[in-house]
């Protein structure tokens, strides 16, 4: 598989965050972390910078998808 553009991505039920190859999707109000095989969704938009700053410390702390 390509590797994924760091970014925000959207897909008609979730968005996710990709960053360092580390993915995390919101869906139904919930944040998870999550793998390429359940990535949906097109590219939209860059991360923040203060969202690359938390990023390692919010994904470490979520469940899996």
């Amino acid at each position: 598989m390509t590797k994924l553009k760091d970014g925000i991505y959207k897909s008609e039920n979730a968005i996710y965050f990709i960053f360092n190859d580390k993915i995390m999707m919101k869906i139904g109000g919930s944040v998870y972390k999550t793998n390429s095989n359940f990535m949906q969704g097109k590219w939209v938009d860059d991360l923040s910078s203060s969202m690359i700053s938390q990023f390692d410390e919010v994904y470490d702390q979520l469940k899996s998808w």
